[in-house]
């Protein structure tokens, strides 16, 4: 039984990847999580596009909806060179990150695979900005999670 639940807990983890978005918990709440996250991309340079908070649009609506925000940021050079060799990549970018608060009050961070978004819009010869770019999405994430 035990070798079926790490079996089963294995091809999760597997599908959650293979779906091309990667995801972290945080030691945060959803705004301590994601003004850390905020920082981290500022003090990397990148270009701060927006902040959606999809609670207070809910609430706006007279809807309730557990805290949940996405940070939209980008690098405009490393963009320019994807979107020069496929234009069609510009309706994934700027790039996104999720925090998000689930059913058991936990704080998730969830983004796409910079390398799994290269590769559905055939960037796979970009292979060194692509992989640099994905060294600073999950550089950023730990910075936002990282216990204190």
């Amino acid at each position: 039984m035990k070798h079926c639940l790490l079996a089963l807990t294995l091809l999760i983890a597997g599908l959650a990847h293979a779906s091309g978005y990667l995801e972290s918990t945080s030691p945060h709440d959803v705004d301590t999580t994601m003004q850390r996250l905020q920082q981290a991309a500022e003090n990397k340079g990148l270009q701060i596009f927006s902040l959606v908070d999809h609670a207070a649009g809910a609430h706006s609506a007279g809807m309730d909806l557990a805290p949940n925000k996405v940070l939209i940021f980008g690098n405009p050079k490393l963009g320019t060179l994807l979107m020069k060799q496929n234009p069609a990549i510009g309706v994934d970018l700027p790039l996104k990150i999720s925090v998000w608060q689930d059913a058991q009050g936990h704080t998730r961070v969830t983004y796409r695979d910079i390398q799994s978004l290269a590769g559905a819009h055939g960037l796979e010869r970009q292979l060194k900005p692509v992989q640099q770019a994905r060294g600073v999405l999950a550089g950023l994430v730990q910075q936002a999670i990282a216990a204190d």
